[in-house]
Formats: C-alpha cells, structure tokens, sequence
C-alpha cells in the first residue's frame, strides 16, 4: 500500500521560516540562522522557549518535499570580494529557478572594505528580482554574518536612528554607519519587497552556487572599476 503523502500540518511549519522567528533564534543563539539544503527546520514555540529542530525532508514520488511546496521559489547567491591593496572589490550574483542557472552578473568598483562589496552584491541580486521578478519567491543566500545581521535586525535600527550609530550617550556625537546611502538603497529595495528572505550560508563549504558567486567576485574584482 503506498504510503499517504505527509501534510504540510504534519511538519507544523517546516520550509518558510518567517523572519520574526528567524531573527528571535538568532538573538538567542547569536549566529545566523541556517537550515541545510534537503533538510527543514521545525520552528515551535516562540520567546525564551522557542526551540529550532532539523528534520530531513522526505522523497514523495521522486521528488524533494522542498520542490513540492517551493516550485515558483527563486534561490539567489551573492557574495563580494575586495582586495585592500588596490582598494577595489567585485561583486556577484547567480538566481537559480528549479535547481537551474537562469540568470548571473557581476560588476566592480571602488570602495573601503569587504563589506561594501558584501552589501553591493546582495543590493544588486534584489535590484534584478525589482526589475525582473516582482511577486516571485526570492530567497538571497550569502555567507557575510554583517548582511544577514543588517537586513534582519540592524536597518530597521539604522532607519530609525536616522542611519547612525546607536550611542548610549545622548550627548555624545553619532556616527553615520559604514555604507550608509548603500544601506538605504538596499533597505527601500526590501520594504517594497518584503517577501524577500535574506539567509546566511556556510562559505568555502561545497555550495555550488556559493562557490561560483565567490569565484566571480574574485575576478570581477581583478579588473579595473569603470
């Protein structure tokens, strides 16, 4: 007798972690939350109690429960690199639909630190899901802790404080945050599209779209910005 396909109510919530729950597990955890490809994460009860469970997702009919429910989901990777003795960087990013390559770009510039680039390749992935994807399921993976932190947590923070600094000292001077203008491109990107889910993934771990987004931002950023 063939076996009853399991209910999404079976797994409680199991694929699509809303951000709230997301962001308390990683107050509580301090790291990125992070699920691994053919697994799920079973997220119950919420506050101090809330518990994050890893459960592998079953096969029905030949296919992965993930490409059951999350058929019409598109998987961005996007990384950057930056090189502090020219002080130029590269940026990357692949979109995959259905575990296919459907899309890639890259770019360089100018710039101060790695996580300019970080930011940059994240902004321009979401810059093409606004010009080419509007009302698709977008999920942005990268593997810089500073991204996911800011787009989950820390922008909604920066945006009330007027981009700057949080200074206990009231009268102390406050400081604009690093890539600020960059900051709010991305943040006004993301309050237009608030389906989007930025997810952090383990870099150098055999990601194929990680590697290839890594690889790419390298030698965007060997030649020479525009």
């Amino acid at each position: 007798m063939a076996k009853a396909m399991p209910t999404r109510h079976s797994f409680r919530i199991f694929e699509k972690i809303t951000h709230d729950g997301a962001d308390r597990c990683n107050r509580s955890t301090r790291h990125p939350f992070h699920r691994q490809e053919g697994q799920i994460m079973v997220f119950s009860g919420c506050g101090g109690g809330a518990k994050v469970q890893s459960h592998k997702l079953p096969v029905v009919a030949g296919r992965n429960l993930r490409n059951v429910f999350m058929f019409d989901q598109l998987i961005i990777y996007a990384d950057g690199s930056y090189d502090p003795a020219t002080q130029t960087g590269g940026w990357a990013f692949v979109v995959y639909e259905a575990g296919q390559l459907i899309h890639s770009a890259h770019g360089n510039d100018a710039g101060l630190t790695n996580n300019t680039f970080e930011v940059l390749a994240v902004t321009n992935a979401i810059m093409w899901v606004d010009g080419h994807a509007q009302g698709r399921q977008v999920v942005v993976r990268t593997d810089s802790v500073h991204v996911v932190e800011g787009c989950r947590h820390w922008r909604a923070i920066w945006r009330g404080n007027g981009w700057k600094r949080i200074n206990p000292n009231q009268r102390a001077w406050k400081r604009q945050i690093p890539d600020a203008e960059l900051w709010k491109k991305l943040d006004g990107f993301l309050l237009r599209h608030p389906t989007i889910e930025i997810e952090w993934c383990k870099a150098h771990s055999g990601i194929e779209g990680n590697e290839m987004v890594d690889r790419m931002a390298r030698a965007a950023g060997k030649t020479s910005p525009p």
